[in-house]
């Protein structure tokens, strides 16, 4: 009983010194090494930080994560989506399409460099109200010649 007062106590610190989370929108349990993570985040990146944050402290041998993701709809984290990418130069003009459902999105399409799908993935993450992400963006490979280059001298 005291190990899982301490846990659940080394727990709560940890997630105030490297989360966003206020430690009162989570309830935290925790009982025999597995730890109960339940509440309300406003991210998929949220939801990610507090159960990695969790991973790491001494004692935790295994999560239960009953964290959800502020709904906010569709239209809204399309628009977020398409927002995001207005605004960043690197991925303005790429050929991505975006699919959102009940606050699942969807990317599909082409990229020039990989740091571009993931600068996407990334803004696609931490947006509010975005609770999961598929990536079928595809990396365009570059265009190579077979024709033997020729050397003056």
């Amino acid at each position: 009983m005291l190990a899982d007062i301490q846990l659940q106590s080394d727990l709560v610190n940890k997630l105030k010194s490297v989360t966003n989370v206020p430690p009162g929108q989570l309830a935290i349990t925790a009982k025999d090494g597995i730890v109960t993570l339940a509440g309300r985040v406003e991210s998929q990146r949220e939801k990610w930080s507090v159960v990695h944050a969790a991973e790491r402290v001494a004692g935790v041998r295994a999560i239960v994560s009953d964290l959800h993701v502020a709904l906010c709809s569709d239209e809204e984290i399309a628009r977020g989506i398409l927002h995001a990418l207005n605004r960043d130069l690197l991925l303005s003009k790429q050929a991505v399409k975006v699919h959102v459902r009940h606050g699942w999105v969807t990317l599909r399409g082409t990229v020039n460099r990989i740091q571009q799908r993931a600068a996407l993935e990334e803004a696609v993450r931490n947006l509010q109200g975005v609770r999961g992400l598929t990536s079928r963006v595809t990396v365009k490979p570059a265009v190579r010649s077979d024709k033997p280059v020729a050397i003056e001298k």
